[in-house]
């Protein structure tokens, strides 16, 4: 009901008491809590205190306060799978004590670019004049990116 007080100071009250409250739970969830280990690709492990009900989203925003990252940053992984960020822990199997894995997005496999793709391919062209002018582009569009080096490399060979 004071959510919807005529006056905003009493709005701005209730609100503020009511993200102290949010805050609390998560530092403290109650007495049905349970421990889950989240392990990251380095093998440094965060013990997280969360409630069965929670869902990954919760989890992902307790592990990045642990870590010093954004929720969103996260992967969260129960064995082979990902875990969707709606999921409920308790329907995931998710129970005390169990273990999870994380990876940072840096981490994580990068996506492919879509743009570099035609000029890769270009890279396979018995025109040399062609091939030169992929490579500039893809020294201009991708200077760093990792993927490239193995075409690159094909292109030398030939």
């Amino acid at each position: 009901r004071r959510l919807n007080d005529p006056c905003l100071r009493t709005r701005t009250i209730v609100t503020d008491a009511l993200g102290d409250l949010k805050a609390a739970r998560r530092n403290q969830p109650g007495a049905a809590a349970v421990i889950v280990t989240a392990t990251n690709l380095a093998g440094n492990s965060y013990p997280v205190s969360v409630c069965p009900s929670y869902d990954v989203l919760a989890v992902k925003e307790l592990l990045a306060q642990a870590v010093g990252t954004s929720p969103g940053n996260l992967i969260l992984m129960m064995d082979t799978s990902i875990l969707e960020d709606s999921c409920v822990l308790k329907d995931c199997g998710i129970v005390d004590d169990a273990q999870i894995s994380f990876a940072l997005h840096s981490e994580a496999a990068p996506k492919k670019d879509a743009s570099i793709e035609p000029l890769v391919q270009r890279l396979q062209d018995k025109n040399e004049q062609s091939k030169m002018a992929a490579l500039r582009a893809l020294l201009q569009l991708a200077p760093d990116n990792g993927d490239l080096v193995d075409p690159l490399l094909g292109c030398l060979e030939e």
